[in-house]
């Protein structure tokens, strides 16, 4: 093997391993503007210069031109992603769709198609391929238009780039200009080569300068944080804001601002800029003042401006390197359709606070119709189902008696058919009025239906409980119930059973209740029996 076409090999293929190490850096920042462009880039230069390294190491293997042609792989690849990686570093991605990508990737494929049907067409080479060629300088349709394509595309690219260089400052032009020094090495190489300075005779450095340029990126990634400082030009900045935006300095001069606040005040920026903030806010003098009056804290503020229109006011003090306030910034935007909807859920939530509580009160209203009787207004026997188990539980729970009375109205049928049911209805109204008056609150009295009546009395004894029934029994005797000017007397008879006493099962101590109650009517009724 000729020694020259090793080192040639050796030469080409460390610069390749350099890019891979450069890739696999660059893929720790890939969601960065750029950074995946950047890497199809370098995976381009790579395979052009690793296939031209094996070309050097075996030109007839495994046959000739076989890895020179394979070249073309990382060729085609080179100049589309440079100039996509220029429009993504220049804030410009509103240029790179998938209909421009898939656009980019036409001519790289029909060039490919072209070089490896040549024996069919010889439309690459056109015959002009010599047998120890180790370049493609020359050829036919093929291969003048790929390098009509491929110049071209470097050069859109390096306009993009040679135009955001121009308009940046600062360090995003340092940024810029460390692409603009990358993207100029292949052409000052092609010019040193044309004006002959050829180092390695025979041997073409373009994939070499290509991994430099990459490299050169690269670098950038980690020293100036060309990914991380992406500029974005202050006025596309400042302009397409929605917000209104302006910046007075420490002698409350207009040094700043932007379209829709010129839009608000109605103002020239010509006429505006550098006088008196007084002038730009001519029709908003309630804003001058809360801006003058402004410490060294941010401000935020609801401010009615003109046409009944309401701003959302933030006002920042800005400070020199010292610590000295050098000026205000002063943005703001039109809240007037939130709070005018803030108003209109305040009003709806009024709304559903007030029938909330009309529910509640409705269904606090249907829990005592459900449970009391519509006449009397006492507990219904419904009522004293639900409740009677709970009673007793916690009266066994607590070892404490409870005393069951059973009322009932003596000849009660009489007051029906003598005076007439509307009659009878006034009697029951009253009995149910003066029960719920001389019961305790933790006694139950409820009707248990037509005219009868019961009373649960908690810790009451059956001999307290006989007198507590006898009070009752004089009270009701002594009732005045008037229908239509008529007085209308009634007795009543009672009977009495205690629990546990009388028996450990309540429903059997009502029946025994009952009983009494038969035993109080027997004897002559109006009077209270056991």
């Amino acid at each position: 093997m000729n020694i020259s076409h090793l080192n040639y090999a050796v030469i080409l293929f460390i610069p390749g391993c350099i890019a891979l190490i450069a890739i696999l850096l660059i893929w720790r920042r890939r969601k960065a503007p750029g950074a995946i462009a950047l890497m199809v880039f370098i995976v381009g230069v790579t395979i052009w210069t690793w296939t031209y390294s094996l070309h050097w190491l075996f030109p007839d293997w495994p046959a000739r031109f076989f890895w020179l042609d394979a070249t073309y792989l990382g060729v085609v690849i080179v100049p589309s992603a440079m100039v996509v990686f220029a429009f993504q570093v220049n804030n410009l991605d509103r240029w790179i769709t998938r209909k421009t990508l898939a656009l980019l990737c036409v001519e790289p494929v029909l060039t490919l198609v072209i070089l490896w049907t040549e024996p069919y067409h010889g439309w690459f080479f056109a015959g002009k391929r010599t047998p120890f060629s180790t370049d493609i300088y020359e050829g036919g349709f093929g291969f003048w238009f790929n390098i009509v394509y491929t110049y071209g595309i470097i050069l859109i690219g390096l306009y993009v780039i040679v135009r955001g260089f121009v308009h940046s400052r600062g360090i995003y032009r340092q940024q810029h200009g460390l692409i603009l020094a990358g993207a100029s090495i292949p052409i000052v190489v092609s010019l040193a080569r044309f004006l002959g300075f050829e180092p390695f005779p025979g041997l073409d450095l373009t994939p070499m300068v290509f991994i430099f340029q990459g490299l050169f990126y690269t670098v950038g990634v980690f020293r100036f944080s060309i990914f991380d400082l992406i500029p974005v030009a202050k006025e596309a900045l400042l302009e397409t804001m929605p917000e209104g935006l302006l910046v007075v300095d420490e002698r409350w001069r207009l040094v700043e601002i932007n379209n829709s606040a010129l839009k608000l005040l109605k103002q020239d920026r010509e006429a505006v800029i550098g006088t008196s903030i007084s002038n730009a806010l001519s029709d908003w003098p309630k804003l001058e003042r809360l801006l003058k009056r402004a410490d060294q804290n941010a401000k935020y503020y609801q401010v009615e401006c003109c046409n009944e229109h309401f701003m959302g006011v933030n006002i920042t003090p800005l400070f020199s390197k010292e610590g000295r306030i050098t000026g205000r910034l002063v943005t703001w935007q039109d809240i007037t359709r939130q709070l005018q909807t803030e108003a209109r859920l305040e009003e709806a939530n009024l709304q559903l606070r007030t029938q909330l509580r009309e529910i509640k009160s409705l269904q606090a209203t249907l829990k005592q119709q459900v449970i009391r009787d519509p006449l009397t207004g006492l507990l219904n026997r419904r009522f004293l189902e639900e409740t009677l188990d709970k009673e007793v539980a916690r009266a066994k729970r607590k070892a404490y008696p409870v005393t069951v009375l059973i009322i009932d109205i003596d000849e009660f049928k009489r007051v029906n058919d003598t005076y007439g049911h509307a009659a009878g209805d006034v009697v029951l109204e009253n009995l149910g009025e003066l029960l719920k008056q001389q019961t305790r609150k933790d006694d139950l009295a409820v009707r248990l239906g037509g005219e009868e009546f019961l009373i649960l009395m908690n810790e009451v004894g059956l001999e307290r409980g006989m007198k507590r029934a006898d009070e009752l029994r004089g009270l009701i005797e002594k009732m005045e119930n008037e229908f239509e000017g008529i007085p209308i007397s009634i007795t009543v008879s009672i009977g009495a059973a205690e629990y546990p006493s009388s028996s450990q099962e309540i429903r059997d101590v009502m029946r025994k209740a009952d009983q009494a109650l038969y035993r109080a009517k027997y004897k002559g009724r109006n009077q209270v029996a056991r």
